[in-house]
């Protein structure tokens, strides 16, 4: 079924291991330093006040995992505006990021295996995809990347994704077919 024409939404699976250690990071952080501040305080040792500091390195590491590592992408292709657009998620809501891709300008898209990326759960391994967007001028704009490809997830992103794009973009990448 080809459904071109209308308006469709991808999301990848949401990478929950990031958004946990994220919180932990900063919860661990910022109550080691109140508690060691009340403490401080309370007993009226300067010292321990000055140390409280040093659990703040845990937000601080919260903080820039939480701007960096995506906690899932929406790839919304609207075929009726002619765009395809990438929300990039990310914990620290702020650092999220958006692309904007004409259609018109679209070349290929990519749908293959992310070499640099692997899980293991359970002791079963898993390899990663990503969705690359090859525009006419030659740049390539990355949908998504490092996506755990679990029960056929990058096959599911292709078909998603080749349904909703006109059929004169070519696909390509070891997921496509």
């Amino acid at each position: 079924m080809n459904s071109y024409g209308s308006d469709v939404t991808y999301r990848t699976p949401c990478n929950c291991i990031v958004g946990f250690i994220v919180v932990i990071f900063f919860i661990v952080g910022v109550g080691v330093f109140s508690f060691m501040i009340v403490n401080g305080i309370s007993t009226g040792q300067t010292q321990t006040i000055l140390m409280a500091f040093i659990p703040l390195i845990f937000s601080v590491v919260a903080t820039i995992l939480g701007s960096c590592i995506s906690l899932y992408v929406i790839i919304n292709i609207s075929a009726t505006s002619g765009l395809i657009i990438i929300n990039k998620k990310k914990m620290c809501f702020c650092f999220s990021k958006q692309e904007v891709v004409q259609i018109n300008d679209l070349q290929q898209v990519i749908v293959q295996t992310d070499y640099t990326t692997h899980y293991e759960i359970n002791g079963v391994h898993y390899d990663a995809f990503e969705v690359i967007f090859r525009l006419s001028d030659g740049r390539e704009v990355k949908g998504c990347s490092g996506i755990i490809d679990k029960n056929g997830e990058g096959r599911r992103a292709f078909q998603i994704i080749r349904n909703a794009l006109p059929q004169r973009i070519v696909f390509g990448g070891n997921l496509a077919f």
